[in-house]
C-alpha cells in the first residue's frame, strides 16, 4: 500500500472540518483516497485519464470512490476543499488545470494543491518543478494564497523531496 504525503495529509486536517468532503482532482494514484476515506472524510477522486480511474478502482475497495473527470455530476457533491497533489508538475497543460479549478470550485471554497520544485529529484524528464514566483503567478486570480515549501532531507543534508503546498480559496466573482 503506498502511504498518503505527511506535509498534504497534515495541511488537509488544519484547512478541512472533521468527516468533511473533499474532491480530490486529477489523482496520480489513490494513496489519499485510502487514507482520508478511512479517516472518516467523504472522498471523491476524479481524473481524466481512464485507464487510471481502472487501476485505482481495482486497487482499493470502495472503488466507488473513482471517476472519471468526465463522467461525474459536479452538482451532486458539495465538497469542503479540493485536493490535488503534484498533478500540475506531471501534466504540460498547467493553464488548463488552472481554468478547471476555477470552473470546479465553488465560491469560497477551498483548495490544496502541491508542485514539485526545481531542487526535487523527480522535476527533471519532462516533470516540472516550479519557483515560487512562478506559482503565485499561476494562482494569481485566488484569494488568501499560501504558499509553503516542503522538503525532506537526508542526514547530510541532501535534497530527497521539496515541493510546495498552495492554499486558496476561490474569488465570489471569478468564472
Amino acid at each position: 500500500m503506498k502511504y498518503a504525503d505527511d506535509a498534504m495529509v497534515a495541511c488537509v486536517f488544519r484547512e478541512v472540518p472533521k468527516n468533511g468532503k473533499i474532491l480530490e482532482f486529477e489523482f496520480l494514484d489513490e494513496r489519499f483516497a485510502n487514507f482520508f476515506s478511512f479517516a472518516g472524510f467523504d472522498f471523491v477522486s476524479l481524473s481524466s485519464d481512464e485507464k487510471l480511474v481502472k487501476a485505482a478502482k481495482n486497487a482499493m475497495l470502495g472503488g466507488e470512490t473513482f471517476y472519471n473527470l468526465n463522467d461525474f455530476d459536479f452538482s451532486a457533491f458539495d465538497f469542503d476543499c479540493l485536493l490535488c497533489h503534484l498533478f500540475i508538475s506531471y501534466t504540460d497543460k498547467t493553464q488548463n488545470f488552472i481554468e478547471n479549478l476555477k470552473k470546479i470550485l465553488q465560491a469560497n471554497k477551498k483548495f490544496i494543491v502541491s508542485a514539485l520544485s526545481p531542487n526535487d529529484s523527480r522535476a527533471k524528464n519532462g516533470i516540472k518543478g516550479f519557483e515560487s514566483s512562478e506559482l503565485k503567478e499561476l494562482f494569481k486570480d485566488f484569494k488568501n494564497l499560501d504558499i509553503n515549501l516542503m522538503q525532506t532531507t537526508y542526514e547530510n543534508k541532501s535534497i530527497i523531496d521539496e515541493y510546495f503546498i498552495i492554499t486558496g480559496k476561490k474569488h465570489e466573482n471569478t468564472k
